[in-house]
């Protein structure tokens, strides 16, 4: 399965989520990894709380601060904690990430958002993730996601030092990472991996954009995201 952007920087501007994906105020959303509410806001503030969102992590103060700060408001957003482990941002978690239901039915989510998730997993844990994106998602639907993707341009980058993260130390599964004390803390992928981690799950159509992380462009000004983002769809 083929890029249908490969290695190019995109420019920015005020239609990005229409360029990334097309999320439409109407859509119900899933988001994976919610945090304290940062995507959840943003979707908010953009479409006048109009969306269904259902957003989840391993985090429970921050799924807490969600249920606090936003549900009372806007009951269309629901938020739940999954006690998967992580061992960056859950150590205590007692289920095992591959065992992760996603808190939604299936076929019930237009547009997916997995920002700065599969940077702290290593590939059985992602493959379930996706798996589970593919289960929940409804035919044609879409899912955005980040990753450090180890292109051919970012080897060179992270081996002459000018990248952010040098990624010198492999996992067995194929895999990147960077602090040896704790993995977790960032996790990067060839770029053929991922494509073919998408292929597996039975997602496809795959547009590439790249982030800034890897510094492999002269001019980054136009890029705002550090990871790098593919967005691909439910057939």
């Amino acid at each position: 399965m083929a890029a249908r952007n490969s290695i190019k920087v995109e420019p920015n501007s005020p239609k990005l989520s229409k360029i990334w994906g097309g999320l439409k105020p109407s859509d119900r959303v899933l988001d994976i990894g919610c945090g304290p509410g940062r995507m959840a806001i943003g979707i908010g503030e953009r479409f006048g709380w109009s969306n269904n969102l259902v957003g989840f992590d391993v985090i429970k103060r921050d799924v807490n601060v969600c249920k606090d700060a936003i549900t009372p408001i806007y009951s269309n957003f629901q938020f739940h904690h999954v006690n998967a482990w992580n061992g960056r941002y859950n150590p205590k978690g007692t289920i095992l990430p591959q065992d992760v239901t996603f808190p939604v039915e299936d076929g019930s989510i237009d547009f997916a958002f997995a920002t700065s998730v599969f940077t702290h997993m290593f590939r059985r844990e992602v493959a379930h993730y996706l798996r589970e994106i593919h289960r929940v998602l409804r035919s044609g639907g879409t899912i955005l996601t980040s990753w450090f993707a180890m292109t051919d341009e970012a080897f060179e980058s992270t081996r002459a030092g000018t990248a952010r993260a040098s990624f010198a130390h492999s996992h067995e599964d194929g895999s990147f990472f960077e602090d040896t004390n704790s993995p977790e803390n960032a996790i990067a992928f060839r770029y053929a991996d991922i494509l073919a981690l998408f292929s597996e799950a039975g997602l496809s159509d795959v547009t590439f954009r790249l982030g800034a992380w890897a510094r492999t462009y002269n001019d980054a000004s136009n890029v705002r995201h550090s990871q790098d983002i593919f967005v691909c769809w439910k057939g």
